[in-house]
């Protein structure tokens, strides 16, 4: 099993660890927390101050050659993005964007999502950072609800290491970010803080759009997801996975929540665990392979699948 430290100027760092090693008490509670901390040292050495955009030119890292540029605005804006851990990469005006650790903007048109949203009432499955929800209002959506987990402790962390995270881990906040770019931008959108495990007609209506993107690799209980994006899609749902075109038929790699991934999903698998979930017409959009930052080699396979009831 390859486990990836750091991705340092486009390279990845990995250790090749079997299975003895990897269940090991050395690697489980030293190595391992250990290189968690290497990789997220190295995200934000490497990008994490938030960047700058003349108007025209390519972003110029904020730390570089701008300081005596920044206007009063922009360092205003700065000073509220600064320490948030930033998943996605984001446009917040004034010449300013997240140094988010994944940039979606050069391939949201491999996403094939309707170029207008208009009149629409849209939900943005586990929004994280906000970077989908904020699309689809850009797009014109007439109200936009993004769901989300508010702690760390609410993720489907393995039962067996939930007891070595302390208190204060299990309590980290996972909202600030959103709310954060939500203010700087002006947006509309509103997240409720809850797992996709609680989304119903009950808790948050249906929809006439519904996202979810690189979710259910991350979960103990995918079928049981989709199932609940299904119940609340009274339109169109756009789901968008990861998968390995090298497993074979409806196969399915068990990852045991290694690096917070616990599938490796065939394309098959995938498919049919959006029929079972509900879904009477699961129709395939698009396969692409990408980096997660501009630069980088591709290497994840994502399907696109558009799904009505």
């Amino acid at each position: 099993m390859a486990y990836r430290i750091a991705n340092l100027f486009g390279f990845e760092v990995l250790l090749s660890l079997d299975d003895r090693a990897r269940s090991s008490a050395l690697w489980q509670h030293v190595l391992r927390p250990a290189a968690t901390k290497v990789s997220q040292a190295v995200a934000f050495a490497g990008g994490a101050v938030a960047s700058l955009k003349p108007s025209g030119n390519p972003a110029v890292p904020a730390e570089r050659n701008v300081r005596s540029m920044v206007t009063p605005e922009q360092q205003r804006i700065l000073d509220k993005i600064k320490g948030i851990d930033w998943y996605h990469t984001i446009d917040l005006g004034n010449g300013i964007e997240t140094p988010g650790r994944f940039n979606h903007r050069p391939i949201v048109k491999d996403y094939l999502l309707p170029e207008s949203l208009a009149g629409k009432r849209v939900l943005d499955v586990a929004t994280n950072n906000g970077f989908w929800a904020f699309e689809m209002e850009r797009r014109g959506a007439r109200e936009v609800i993004a769901v989300d987990v508010q702690t760390h402790g609410e993720l489907d962390v393995p039962p067996h290491e939930r007891p070595t995270l302390s208190a204060e881990k299990l309590a980290e906040r996972r909202d600030i970010g959103f709310n954060v770019a939500k203010e700087i931008r002006g947006s509309k959108a509103i997240r409720q803080n809850m797992s996709v495990y609680h989304v119903s007609p009950e808790t948050v209506g249906t929809f006439d759009f519904v996202f979810c993107g690189d979710l259910l690799l991350h979960l103990m209980n995918p079928v049981q997801a989709a199932a609940n994006i299904c119940s609340v899609t009274s339109g169109e749902a756009y789901i968008v996975d990861c998968y390995s075109p090298f497993i074979p038929q409806m196969a399915m790699i068990y990852q045991s929540a290694d690096q917070g991934t616990w599938w490796g999903f065939s394309y098959s698998a995938l498919e049919r665990i959006l029929r079972d979930a509900g879904f009477k017409k699961v129709e395939l959009l698009n396969k692409f392979k990408a980096p997660a930052n501009p630069g980088q080699p591709a290497f994840l396979w994502r399907a696109v699948f558009r799904c009505t009831k």
